[in-house]
């Protein structure tokens, strides 16, 4: 029958200490003239070892009494165990006069392998829990082993610092093999065994003390082990209850011990539901997670259900109550009292001084005279070096707020002209003798290279996502804007920008990061956009989200739904609405995105702005042709200004004349010619003319939609009839298309002599359904959610009169609706006192309505109609509310238009954008370098002892 058991192999060549003379057990003959036997290993396999299971041969002599050496032999048990079939032993100890043998073996999980019955070994963690061994236990009284400790303690040194492993066949390397049962048996009834709970407790009985023992007295205790197969120990956190206990805190190595103080004790939600009965009452108790809040030493393990003290635990002093370091506090009745009684305790406060200190330099040494100058003179270099790079900081923060480059052509020593922020260093130096000695005088760290402004940099946005983050996290709704957008060297991206009402009641659009993308598809947008929102809002924030608006064409389409479709999945509460910045084209640029040539007509278009916005010569001849000049257009695509297609469409004589006049003056320069020539060209195409004369009829009706929207007094009714409108206009239309290429071909002179290709006539009507087809699609899609609007009438001052003869119930279901975490009927409660007060009638708008009510602090009664006044002010609607309709694309428009660089685009882009914001943070500088000196070994000294 095979034997289960623990075995310890060695890979490595590192052995167990050799045994020296000074090992041996100096036996006494009159000390063992009564010992009859000593019975031996069987297996070849284990190590006889003093001190271990048994005797070394040699320490047992014939000149000592022994007259027989024999080998022992456990016999098996075959028992069932969470392992599968496994065996267990019976003791049976054999007639030793008077004597008691033994040691205590510790084993740590790690060094273990549980051998199975195919002859293999279980892998450690069948048996991860497994806490610590303590084998046979054998006390001497008559064999007086001399240095005997000393030998199980190298032994027991050797053991926990070498790698052991098991094989799966007979190895002269394995040093011990000790049963481990499952269930025992006393064969000679010395002993009282308990099973219970996946342990085994073999204890000695009691005897008395007077009496001679005639049998071996055998004290096995294996203590509390838990079996699992399941377990995976690289899923547990280093610094979790079970990972503590599996690996004490004592037997880590300082990198460990300082990781798990870093991360600290792990505050897992616990399970525990207690039922009892006091006085003919039920009371359910459990653990709340304040717990936690409260009492910042606590730990909990959600695998046993109970909370444990983290500095007892780590560092177990003398005296420490072993319930809040082994079997955790799982009765929840008076809770309270037990932590007190534990806080109060001397254990805990040293483990608490201890866990402080790990990885500090003692006390003893901190009073040391000599440490601390040491440490004085560590912090004035400090204190020097964080004025220096502060100093560096204010120049980049500068260079940035004003968008001036960072490097010069030529920055050495001897340039005349090294760049604006290495002439702006030098010009702070000539004010500040710290820093032009440090410029002079430096070897080590100089803070003008180019890495160093990187760093910075990166640093600088760091900061600032992190305070923004930080504003968002107290803000009770969130809103989004996204905008598909390119700069002047034409790399695509989204700019986030975020809004929301700070701590301080003030609504704020923050931009947040440019995010790049391989192209401009519903899909590749909407997974990139989801990617930088999960940062933004956690796990389990999602509602917090209720609002989001776009720009751009391929933010609406996607082969199974446009972005928004696919945020609103993630985000339920995310209701895509129109935004007040996204004015009078953004209807057109839809068409744009999905049609190549309508693409190219309005590129073109563009291109008359920007001709004559070059050059004051140009627009003077312009001028002498046209009675007014062209409408300013920005090479930022988003912001093409509508009015180009009226002003082209009415006066197209006049700037064909002016093109040619250009192109045959003799007057202008090579390129201006050819341009000229160009427009010539496209102002003679058939193709652009009928593109023009089609968006010059679809044009009017777009911007009287959104002027419409405008209006403060709509309701459902109102939006649905404006919105009607304009679908039977734009399918009016429609359906005049056939005649539309008959307006515009009379007014295009006809060139013979040049052959030009061109879309033909069917073409051209396909296309111009295609449009007016999209334009409708996309006008109802993006109109589709109006309860925002209707929501907002519930709240606007000027109203207030009518709803005080008739409540807008309409209004209020609608609002319910869109916004179901208002309750229904305390807001009816509160919005029919504000309509009858006449105080609230003075509030033009809901952001005076708010801040009325937080500056007199009636959040706390109106709770209702101040949550509907954050979102309504969150929610960047179409408004006319002048103090709302601020833009920070309007300053991300003038940031692009003027930035050529992608290296550290984002950062430079919050210096711009975000200055304001940089200015009010607390000790920005401050954290900027905290940031930067923590982000790798430096040389320069920036943090203090």
């Amino acid at each position: 029958m095979m034997q289960a058991g623990i075995c310890l192999r060695q890979d490595t060549e590192t052995t167990l200490p050799e045994l020296t003379e000074q090992h041996r057990i100096r036996q006494k003959e009159e000390e063992l003239s009564g010992l009859e036997s000593v019975r031996m290993a069987e297996s070849e396999t284990e190590c006889a070892a003093p001190g271990l299971n048994t005797l070394e041969p040699e320490c047992v002599t014939e000149q000592s009494g022994v007259r027989d050496v024999h080998h022992t032999h456990t016999s098996l048990i075959k028992t069932e165990t969470d392992l599968g079939s496994t065996h267990s032993g019976d003791f049976k100890s054999e007639s030793l006069n008077s004597t008691e043998l033994g040691y205590v073996l510790h084993l740590h999980p790690d060094q273990i392998k549980t051998e199975a019955d195919d002859g293999g070994y279980l892998k450690p963690e069948h048996i991860s829990d497994l806490q610590d061994i303590k084998c046979i236990d054998i006390k001497s009284d008559q064999i007086k082993c001399k240095s005997s400790e000393r030998l199980m303690s190298d032994l027991m040194n050797t053991v926990m610092t070498e790698p052991w492993q098991c094989a799966g066949e007979p190895n002269p390397n394995c040093k011990n093999e000790i049963n481990l049962p499952t269930r025992c048996e006393d064969l000679n009834n010395q002993c009282d065994i308990k099973n219970g709970n996946n342990q085994t407790s073999v204890v000695q009985k009691s005897t008395n003390s007077g009496n001679k023992h005639k049998h071996c007295r055998i004290n096995v205790i294996i203590e509390p082990m838990i079996i699992n197969s399941s377990i995976n120990k690289g899923d547990i956190m280093i610094n979790s209850i079970r990972s503590l206990l599996q690996n004490p805190f004592e037997r880590r190595t300082l990198v460990e011990k300082l990781q798990v103080k870093e991360l600290g004790p792990d505050q897992p939600d616990i399970k525990i539901r207690q039922q009892a009965s006091e006085k003919g009452r039920t009371y359910t108790r459990g653990f709340s997670r304040n717990w936690y809040n409260r009492k910042a030493w606590l730990a909990g393990c959600s695998h046993v259900n109970a909370v444990f003290c983290f500095p007892c635990l780590l560092f177990k002093t003398k005296g420490t109550d072993t319930t809040w370091t082994v079997t955790g506090v799982r009765d929840m009745k008076h809770l309270s009292e037990k932590i007190k009684k534990h806080e109060c305790t001397r254990a805990h406060m040293e483990n608490t001084v201890k866990l402080a200190m790990l990885g500090r330099v003692d006390i003893a040494t901190q009073l040391d005279e000599r440490h601390r100058i040491a440490v004085r003179k560590h912090n004035e270099e400090v204190d020097k070096n964080r004025h220096i790079l502060s100093k560096i900081i204010d120049c980049v923060k500068f260079c940035g707020a004003f968008e001036l480059a960072l490097r010069g052509h030529n920055e050495t020593e001897s340039s005349d002209n090294p760049g604006v922020f290495r002439g702006l260093v030098d010009l702070v130096a000539s004010l500040d003798s710290v820093l032009e000695e440090h410029l002079k005088t430096a070897t080590v760290f100089k803070g003008t290279s180019m890495t160093v402004q990187n760093e910075l940099l990166d640093c600088m946005l760091s900061v600032s996502k992190d305070y923004i983050l930080e504003e968002v996290k107290n803000a009770d709704y969130l809103a989004i804007r996204v905008d598909e957008t390119t700069d002047i060297s034409t790399h695509c991206q989204l700019v986030l920008v975020l809004r929301y009402i700070d701590i301080h009641n003030n609504v704020q659009e923050r931009f947040f990061e440019f995010i790049p993308l391989q192209n401009a598809t519903a899909d590749t947008i909407a997974t990139a956009l989801l990617e930088s929102l999960s940062t933004v809002l956690p796990e389990g924030q999602e509602s917090r989200l209720i609002a989001q608006a776009y720009d751009g064409a391929a933010v609406m389409r996607g082969a199974t739904g446009g972005v928004q479709r696919k945020v609103k999945d993630v985000y339920g509460s995310a209701h895509y609405v129109h935004c007040y910045a996204h004015q009078l084209n953004l209807i057109m640029q839809q068409a744009t995105s999905h049609i190549p040539r309508i693409s190219t007509f309005f590129s073109d278009l563009g291109g008359f702005a920007a001709f004559f916005s070059w050059s004051l010569k140009r627009t003077t001849v312009l001028d002498q042709v046209v009675a007014r000049r062209l409408p300013g257009t920005s090479t930022t695509r988003w912001n093409f200004n509508t009015r180009a297609v009226n002003t082209v469409y009415e006066h197209k004589d006049d700037l064909l004349r002016c093109f040619q006049t250009i192109r045959d003056s003799g007057n202008f320069d090579p390129p201006t010619v050819r341009e000229a020539g160009g427009f010539v060209r496209m102002l003679e195409d058939e193709d652009f003319c009928f593109f023009l004369a089609l968006f010059h009829k679809i044009m009017p009706h777009v911007d009287l939609l959104f002027n419409q929207l405008q209006k403060r007094d709509i309701n459902s009714v109102y939006i649905t009839g404006i919105i009607q409108r304009f679908t039977d206009s734009m399918q009016t239309i429609r359906d005049s298309i056939p005649s539309l290429h008959g307006e515009y071909s009379g007014s295009v002179k006809q060139q013979p002599t040049k052959k030009r290709r061109t879309l033909g006539q069917e073409e051209q009507q396909r296309l111009a359904t295609e449009v007016c087809d999209t334009i409708l699609s996309h006008a109802k899609e993006r109109f589709s959610f109006t309860k925002h609007l209707i929501s907002a009438t519930l709240l606007q001052g000027d109203l207030f009169p009518a709803h005080t003869v008739k409540f807008p119930d309409s209004a209020l279901e609608t609002a319910v609706e869109a916004y179901p975490m208002l309750n229904k009927a305390k807001l009816k409660t509160e919005l029919s006192l504000i309509y009858e007060n006449d105080e609230f009638k003075a509030c033009s708008g809901a952001l005076t309505l708010f801040q009325f009510f937080m500056e007199n602090n009636l959040q706390g009664s109106f709770t209702e109609t101040v949550s509907l006044l954050k979102i309504l002010i969150t929610t960047p609607m179409t408004t006319a509310e002048s103090e709302r309709c601020f833009s920070t694309l309007k300053r991300i428009k003038t940031f692009l238009r003027n930035t050529m660089t992608q290296d550290r685009l984002n950062a430079l882009a919050m210096l711009s954008m975000e200055k304001k914001l940089i200015r009010n943070i607390p000790d920005f500088n401050n954290r900027v370098i905290e940031r930067f000196a923590t982000q790798k070994d430096r040389r320069a000294k920036f943090l203090y002892k």
